[in-house]
């Protein structure tokens, strides 16, 4: 499995949060691939020089420069999946491994955090997430597995998406996944990077038990804004 930390070469906040994913990574005996994210000008002329339509259904005050950036370079790494023969993981710089997930038996597209992070009716508040994972055993009483990844709506409407992943920090991808994300967004343009990974455009799954987690540093909304790099 191909492994790959995105990251911002110019951005001091990344820089400093990616230290903690690169090291979680090494902890693992894990090769892994540096993988420069877009900025956010560059993101967008990524997508531009592609012909990436954005779907309509989406407010532009959605698509911050930050989003853009972020979705150009995931899309780079789908595409790169999905010229390949092997499944990848792809760990945000904001993401740190817990465990190692080369072995972990996944359809298309899988999560890698049992927990939802974000206020929803079907997740965690921002406060019970930090309590059950920095305060707990991580390693947790689950059995490694896989199971459907709950419904939930984010972005607002899902008319097109179905439910999606709530953020991109740790997951891995399979070439047939990654190659229908790709036809997803020919099809129906680009939603915001995370909304992006769907029901409607993959068969979506979530681990049974946390492989990658949030940063600590990253453990409230309110430092999630204060660091964002969107």
């Amino acid at each position: 499995m191909k492994t790959y930390i995105i990251r911002l070469n110019d951005n001091e906040t990344s820089q400093h949060l990616a230290k903690s994913a690169i090291e979680s990574v090494e902890k693992h005996n894990l090769d892994y691939t540096i993988f420069n994210g877009f900025p956010p000008k560059e993101g967008l002329q990524y997508l531009n020089n592609l012909n990436i339509r954005f779907n309509a259904s989406i407010a532009r005050s959605e698509w911050t420069p930050g989003t853009f950036g972020c979705f150009a370079s995931h899309y780079k790494l789908w595409t790169m999946c999905s010229q390949s023969t092997e499944n990848m993981l792809i760990i945000e710089h904001d993401g740190v491994l817990l465990k190692d997930p080369t072995n972990l038996e996944f359809d298309e597209a899988c999560h890698l955090d049992r927990y939802i992070p974000f206020s929803s009716q079907h997740g965690m508040d921002d406060t019970t997430y930090s309590t059950t994972m920095y305060t707990t055993n991580t390693n947790g009483p689950y059995k490694a597995g896989v199971y459907p990844y709950p419904k939930n709506k984010f972005y607002g409407s899902d008319e097109i998406t179905g439910s999606c992943f709530r953020a991109l920090y740790g997951y891995i991808l399979s070439p047939k996944g990654a190659t229908k994300l790709l036809k997803f967004v020919d099809k129906f343009g680009a939603f915001p990077a995370d909304k992006t990974v769907c029901e409607r455009a993959v068969n979506i799954q979530r681990a049974n038990c946390t492989y990658v987690r949030l940063n600590p540093e990253l453990s409230s909304i309110n430092k999630q804004n204060r660091l964002s790099t969107r």
